[in-house]
């Protein structure tokens, strides 16, 4: 791993944990499940390692689900299958907790257990998304701002400070953020490919698949490999071309 996404990646865990704490604050606020019998400072320790856990949990199941498993699936059945993977461990933890690790509860009390855990864990997996797109809402560049510079310069803007004189190649939708294909590194930033798309609209580029977006100038070959056509960029990646957005490729002369 680069350094830059190396830092990337922390950035991202460390907002998943301090959104993860600020939730276990407000469950140990309210007392959920009964625990509001217990002292506060117990009662606020036990949801935030059950929501650290949890926020960890998502944080390493969510590429696997938005990139490969259910890559193009509508949010609620990715957020549900999420919920679903990590209320499993969550689960077997509790009932360790309960029976000294002997685990020779009878099966309603597991079946009770991981219905207890799935209602945290959606809750805790709709939060998490909730909150990071409208972060990456709120991340979209005022017209004011993108009027007064070249669309693909204010859109550097929002990298690095080693990143904003790069030359744009593409943006490539994973999960919650966009990979910015640069000529000097590919960095994640937390944003919606739509809105990044409407922010480029005036920029010499073009959509060729859902969550691909491709400036002209970062192509250095178009491909075709058993009918289905891909753009090799100049860093190297590749960017596939689904059939829906063929007729812009032709339009824009890319398509050889």
């Amino acid at each position: 791993m680069t350094r830059t996404k190396t830092y990337n990646a922390i950035q991202a865990l460390s907002r998943a944990l301090m959104i993860a704490v600020l939730m276990g604050a407000v469950f140990a606020f309210l007392g959920i499940y009964d625990t509001n019998n217990l002292p506060f400072l117990l009662r606020l320790s036990f949801w935030t390692v059950i929501m650290v856990s949890g926020a960890l949990l998502c944080f390493f199941t969510e590429p696997v689900i938005f990139r490969i498993l259910l890559k193009g699936a509508h949010p609620v059945v990715q957020v549900l299958a999420i919920a679903f993977l990590i209320s499993i461990p969550i689960m077997i933890l509790l009932m360790g907790l309960n029976s000294s690790f002997r685990f020779d509860q009878p099966p309603r009390l597991w079946l009770g257990q991981l219905v207890n855990v799935m209602i945290i864990s959606v809750i805790i997996c709709s939060g998490r998304y909730i909150i990071l797109q409208i972060m990456g809402r709120l991340g979209v560049a005022s017209q004011d701002q993108i009027s007064t510079k070249a669309p693909t310069q204010a859109f550097l803007e929002r990298l690095p400070m080693q990143f904003r004189s790069a030359t744009l190649y593409a943006i490539s939708s994973e999960g919650h953020y966009l990979r910015i294909h640069t000529d000097k590194g590919s960095p994640l930033i937390l944003m919606r490919i739509s809105d990044a798309v409407k922010e480029l609209e005036q920029a010499n580029g073009l959509k060729v698949h859902r969550s691909w977006w491709v400036a002209k100038d970062g192509i250095q070959d178009t491909q075709k490999t058993k009918g289905r056509r891909s753009l090799l960029l100049k860093n190297g990646e590749i960017a596939p071309v689904s059939r829906a957005h063929v007729p812009a490729l032709k339009s824009a002369n890319l398509d050889r």
